[in-house]
């Protein structure tokens, strides 16, 4: 990307850019402005970016690293250098990103070296728990790389965090500019996409830039989205009540200003909402119990409360048909963490039975299958998940799915429970629920219930 374009798009966001003595090299310009938007570091460094970058300056840069991954480093008290008391080459030595040299010294004002810069590197890689690759790519200077950072060299060469200086070269003995070391770590975090996704997180959290330019800036990568998805209530750049998340996929007015067409009511206002998109409006009657701060959240859509009373509550829908909350739906292997509130979806209830063993049961059987839901993202789960029980159904007899199917005329379903409404209370419909098996190992009871018997039941 060229740095016209990299200053249009810095002029679009608003952003107020100091001005250096001096400006880094073409083919460094867009790494270093990524890197002053993520905010991971402090903008004092982004000067002098031709001159030789110190043991100290690149421990540091692993150390903004290591904490935006993991959390500040509560330092060790015990660890002193001779020659410097900065508190970024003490956070180094206590997590092991660094030692120093030898006999007490952490040498801070030296250059450091390429294959210095290597072993730094897949240090901190490794004790932030990345899987790394095993590497493999030779030099024609391999016997001039150290022992001790053969291993660093090889991982870093095939991460594409470090390569060669031409001619096939790693020159492991030279040394790296300020510049030099920054496109690296520039690398290094967008290599690691929950690194990326917790820079973009901190650069979204800063409110400085609306999020509809952050998107487009950022090609609406999964990162964004995700962190889009994470703040989808609250993050509002222009205070008009409603959302960015919803302002951009939903309801289609301005993220940045908060009163779009400009006739006095804010974009949040409940009439205002839906100027600017086709909308169905309905009320609804719900019988207790429901949990109306539940539905809400889930709904995506807007949720008005008319009246409530012990028995009821009366809400107003506006429905959205033609948003396009369907562009954020990315894969997410963090789900379990950014969605907390989901386990109150899955506990025991009315709709549902299952508990403790019933659910350690049917991940055993997801992990016989080579279904892990411990490593795959949500996405991937839920279609392996449809596709294992859709083709379970053609099993007969052996399939797996009979410990958790009913047994009808048509073969081996999941169970569909349906409730009913006595007296005012949502309960499950008896006749399924004096009817459904016992989970064990053989079905020894069957759900036979006919289209006419449950019609007979409900009336």
């Amino acid at each position: 990307m060229k740095r016209i374009i990299l200053l249009i798009i810095a002029g679009m966001l608003s952003l107020s850019l100091n001005v250096y003595a001096e400006e880094p090299s073409s083919w460094a310009e867009e790494a270093i402005e990524e890197l002053k938007n993520f905010e991971v570091v402090d903008e004092s460094i982004f000067s002098s970016y031709q001159d030789y970058i110190t043991r100290l300056e690149f421990a540091s840069l692993m150390v903004h690293f290591y904490e935006l991954y993991k959390g500040e480093i509560k330092v060790d008290a015990s660890i002193v250098f001779l020659d410097t008391n900065d508190i970024m080459a003490v956070k180094a030595a206590t997590v092991g990103i660094s030692s120093g040299v030898g006999d007490g010294k952490f040498d801070p004002s030296a250059s450091i070296t390429r294959e210095q810069m290597a072993v730094l590197l897949v240090n901190t890689l490794e004790l932030c728990q990345i899987e790394l690759g095993e590497g493999g790519h030779s030099y024609v200077d391999e016997a001039a790389i150290s022992s001790w950072a053969k291993k660093g060299v090889s991982i870093c060469s095939g991460e594409g965090l470090l390569s060669g200086m031409g001619e096939n070269k790693f020159s492991p003995k030279g040394t790296a500019t300020k510049e030099m070391a920054y496109v690296v770590f520039d690398k290094m975090i967008n290599a690691v996409p929950m690194a990326k996704r917790l820079a973009i997180r901190k650069l979204i959290e800063s409110e400085k830039y609306p999020l509809n330019e952050i998107i487009r800036y950022y090609n609406a990568c999964d990162e964004v989205i995700l962190e889009v998805n994470r703040l989808s209530e609250t993050y509002d750049y222009d205070k008009d009540g409603i959302s960015d998340y919803y302002e951009i996929y939903r309801n289609f007015t301005d993220p940045v200003l908060a009163d779009t067409d400009g006739d006095g009511l804010l974009d949040g206002d409940w009439l205002e909402r839906t100027e600017y998109t086709y909308v169905i409006k309905l009320q609804v009657r719900l019988l207790a119990p429901y949990d109306l701060d539940f539905i809400e959240s889930h709904i995506e859509q807007d949720m008005k409360l008319l009246e409530e009373t012990k028995d009821y509550a009366d809400i107003e829908l506006i429905i959205y048909p033609y948003h396009k909350l369907d562009q954020t739906l990315v894969a997410n292997k963090n789900y379990k963490e950014d969605n907390e509130e989901i386990m109150n979806g899955i506990q025991p209830g009315l709709t549902n039975d299952w508990d403790e063993k019933y659910r350690d049961d049917l991940i055993a059987l997801l992990k016989e299958n080579s279904i892990d839901p411990d490593t795959m993202s949500d996405q991937d789960l839920i279609f392996s998940i449809l596709y294992f029980f859709e083709m379970e159904d053609y099993k007969g007899d052996e399939g797996y799915i009979s410990e958790f199917s009913d047994i009808t005329e048509t073969g081996y379903h999941m169970y569909d429970w349906y409730t009913s409404f006595v007296d005012g209370k949502a309960v499950i419909n008896p006749l399924i629920l004096d009817k459904r098996p016992k989970v064990t190992q053989e079905i020894e009871a069957t759900l036979d219930i006919t289209t006419k018997d449950f019609e007979a039941y409900t009336g």
